[in-house]
């Protein structure tokens, strides 16, 4: 559970409060939620995350130029995913990142089902990778797996041991993702700071309405758990709109816990749109639904 405060404290090294039961009421703060409008606009692409983690795990972990590694993670929700994100560390000489999923076979990766890559990935920061959709079902297991040629790959996880299983490649000289996976040394280094999403776009307006509003809705980060300590395993947001304070039946997922404002596009006009805030943890633990603002859209 969690507050909401004034500023937002980075994810310190392997914390007790990684764990949360519940969360308390989840409350801008006065003031600080803004809603704004403009006319127009296209619609936003909103990411909504399926699998994997979306923090920046505190260990660096590194393999050798041809050689992969693989994480287990379990699908948090059935989406169709289309995107792969991997945080490469600042100290990586790889020349290019591929990043894979694969299907689970006894508890190792099994069958490719979808890779993509980037040449030259960016160095301390996440690097995001567009694949080809691809379904996965809640409660299933997974692996990401990761690779880096032109030199050593250096990436983030829970290194060394005590974490989620993840394995090596038999193979020491890869130049893509195998169609099916070789093990070769196993460890439990997971979780690896990588995730798969979907991307959506906000839903079209009903039938005979027209549609030409646009709200930026605003949030302060919360910081803090309700036993006052601190908040260590925020993933994102939910925005609930609706044109009922009483039914907020519409939602777009902000997977990504830096972000403290979203603009909602193709608001039916004549209308007034009501909206809230939610927060959610890794573990998809989310919070209630913040005070209600609303928007008169022309």
């Amino acid at each position: 559970m969690h507050n909401l405060q004034l500023s937002f404290v980075s994810r310190p090294t392997r914390a007790v409060e990684r764990w949360i039961s519940r969360f308390r009421d989840l409350s801008l703060i006065a003031g600080v939620c803004l809603i704004g409008l403009t006319l127009g606009g296209l619609p936003t692409i909103a990411s909504a995350q399926a699998l994997g983690d979306t923090n920046v795990e505190p260990a660096m972990d590194n393999d050798a130029a041809g050689m992969a590694e693989a994480f287990r993670v379990i699908a948090s929700s059935s989406e169709t995913v289309n995107t792969l994100k991997v945080y490469v560390d600042s100290s990586s000489q790889a020349s290019k990142v591929t990043v894979g999923l694969y299907t689970d076979a006894n508890g190792h990766p099994g069958s490719l089902l979808v890779q993509g890559s980037k040449a030259t990935p960016a160095a301390g920061s996440w690097n995001t990778l567009s694949i080809t959709s691809t379904q996965v079902t809640a409660g299933r297991a997974y692996w990401i797996a990761v690779l880096g040629t032109g030199g050593t790959l250096a990436f983030r996880d829970d290194c060394c041991g005590g974490g989620t299983p993840s394995e090596n490649s038999a193979q020491t000289s890869l130049t893509s993702l195998p169609g099916s996976w070789s093990s070769g040394l196993r460890w439990s280094d997971g979780s690896l700071s990588a995730n798969a999403s979907s991307s959506t776009t906000p839903p079209p307006p009903p039938p005979g309405q027209i549609a030409t509003g646009t709200a930026t809705v605003s949030w302060m980060p919360p910081t803090a758990n309700t036993n006052g300590s601190t908040l260590t395993n925020l993933a994102g947001y939910k925005v609930h709109y609706g044109t009922s304070s009483s039914n907020l039946n519409q939602t777009i997922q902000v997977a990504n816990p830096g972000s403290t404002n979203y603009v909602l596009n193709n608001l039916t006009s004549g209308a007034t749109w009501y909206f809230g805030v939610t927060s959610y943890t890794s573990k998809g633990v989310e919070s209630s639904v913040s005070n209600i603002v609303s928007k008169a859209i022309p």
